[in-house]
């Protein structure tokens, strides 16, 4: 009987202790936090731009001839004046030699027909001569005059020929690759190109954008110089620097771009023409822009949200925001946080809000 007893209270003790549940015990998740920070940001639009030289110069001749001297390395650099190619001069210093020399028998005889109409002047008066002599005298002073003019044009143009055969930089730039051979014959009636001379300081850069932002860069524009960057794949941390030179006064009808040239100064000779590059375009600089860590924004059917945490109950709140644009990693926010808020950047996913949340380098150094 003492038995069945003892059974039964042991039977009511397990029964007891079935029927305790354990505390419940809140989750927590995992989670990598961000500073919210304010700072001046500059607002860019963006694209894709060629640098091109700021003078390009095909170099042919204006009169021909056999070329006798080449004058520079292609790929060299070379100052304005230098000379770089010469055609032989020959037949053009004989025609400025011929022209002078007929200058000078025109000349002559204009001084001797001067001479003699003054003479005649003063003895038809007295009827030592005829008219008719004195004023065929008269007459020739007026031709020689006129052959004296036409003698001095000629010999300007047998003088700016003899100085066509000298082909010299029209700039200080980089000199091209020759297109023809000490010996070969240049024909100016074929208008070939000798060789191409391009000025590297400064750069152009030639983009297009969307026609949606042409009215704000016009107006832009008229209040302050528009400045941009030219992001060179060959070194993207040292963009080069500039400013907007030309919008093109219409839009392509079949892509809706607009035709936009930047100037580089290019100082340093880091860009070169035929170069692509991405370029930004600063519209204007937002004054104390509130800024979130790219990764904190997390996109719902209703906007943009981030998990702010509470640092003292470690619970996150579901917060929705504004969403600007995207500056460098940071996303510029136009209102929902502040300085200095702490946002959720990884981890979002299994969180919701209130929930309590741990940043595992901290419990790591707990334990």
């Amino acid at each position: 009987m003492k038995g069945s007893f003892r059974l039964l209270l042991v039977l009511l003790s397990v029964l007891a202790s079935c029927g305790q549940q354990a505390p419940h015990k809140t989750p927590s998740f995992p989670v990598k936090i961000g500073e919210v920070t304010q700072e001046d940001v500059p607002r860019f639009v963006k694209g894709i731009g060629e640098l091109a030289a700021s003078i390009e110069v095909d170099l042919k001749a204006q009169v021909g001839g056999f070329l006798t001297n080449i004058l520079f390395e292609g790929g060299e650099l070379v100052e304005e004046g230098d000379l770089l190619l010469t055609i032989d001069p020959r037949i053009y210093e004989a025609n400025l030699a011929e022209a002078k020399a007929q200058l000078e028998e025109d000349q002559a005889r204009l001084r001797y027909a001067l001479d003699f109409a003054e003479t005649y002047g003063k003895l038809v008066g007295q009827e030592y001569v005829s008219r008719l002599d004195y004023e065929q005298g008269v007459q020739n002073v007026d031709v020689y005059k006129a052959a004296v003019e036409f003698d001095l044009a000629a010999m300007k143009l047998a003088e700016v020929n003899v100085g066509f055969t000298e082909i010299r930089a029209t700039t200080k730039g980089y000199i091209g690759i020759r297109n023809y051979d000490v010996g070969n014959y240049i024909d100016p009636a074929q208008n070939e190109v000798l060789v191409t001379l391009r000025k590297v300081v400064p750069l152009y850069i030639n983009f297009s954008l969307p026609s949606e932002y042409v009215y704000t860069i016009r107006e832009r524009q008229k209040k302050q110089p528009l400045y941009l960057e030219a992001i060179l794949p060959s070194n993207p941390t040292r963009p080069l620097q500039g400013s907007l030179y030309y919008v093109d006064n219409t839009v392509n009808e079949d892509t809706g771009m607009i035709f936009l040239q930047g100037v580089l100064p290019n100082e340093e000779e880091r860009g070169w023409p035929g170069e692509f590059a991405r370029v930004q375009l600063r519209l204007e600089t937002i004054k104390d822009a509130i800024l979130a860590p790219q990764s904190a924004l997390v996109l719902g059917n209703d906007g943009y949200h981030v998990f702010v945490l509470d640092e003292e109950t470690m619970e996150v709140e579901l917060r929705m925001v504004g969403k600007e644009f995207l500056y460098e990693d940071q996303t510029v926010i136009d209102w929902g946080l502040r300085e200095g808020e702490k946002v959720v950047t990884d981890g979002q996913l299994n969180l919701y809000n209130g929930v309590k949340v741990y940043l595992p380098e901290k419990k790591g150094e707990k334990e």
